[in-house]
């Protein structure tokens, strides 16, 4: 920017403002908005039907998780649900906007709000993961139980034992 002598504008880019900021300004407090979390993304809903666990039997603990690096160590979202009386739970995810996800579930079949496990820490209790995904020698990588969240959507998980 070079001033000119004048009449004390500014010359930018081929172009003369008036001394005032008022745009830049303008820029300045759009910017701010943009990253001061004033302008979130709206949620997107998710409903998660769980099948595979005993009539009146335990809790569901159904966990969200946002990128590999936390995936099945700390999640984003959680909720606990009481298995009622057709042994299926439906758990409406919300608060989440779009992105990419994955899902862990545990039938905490005793109620004791963790996940059971035996030998080798192998899960006693039935475990289950978006995309139905599986391991056979441990859990599935987030790759394989990542999902798109765009729109509204519903997904269906299968509770399966670790060793089956």
């Amino acid at each position: 920017m070079y001033p000119n002598t004048q009449d004390g504008s500014i010359w930018t880019c081929g172009q003369v403002t008036s001394g005032n900021l008022t745009g830049m300004r303008a820029s300045a407090l759009l910017l701010l908005f943009l990253t001061s979390g004033l302008a979130r993304a709206e949620p997107v809903p998710l409903t998660v039907n769980i099948t595979g666990a005993s009539p009146n039997t335990g809790q569901i603990i159904l966990s969200v998780f946002d990128s590999e690096a936390d995936f099945l160590k700390r999640g984003i979202w959680q909720q606990t649900v009481a298995v009622g009386e057709e042994g299926d739970v439906t758990i409406v995810v919300d608060g989440v906007p779009a992105g990419t996800y994955a899902i862990s579930v545990v039938w905490d079949e005793n109620s004791n709000n963790e996940m059971d496990t035996g030998f080798m820490r192998i899960p006693k209790e039935k475990i289950g993961f978006s995309n139905n995904a599986r391991n056979p020698f441990g859990p599935p990588k987030f790759e394989k139980t990542r999902f798109e969240l765009a729109e509204p959507m519903t997904m269906d998980i299968n509770l399966f034992n670790a060793i089956d």
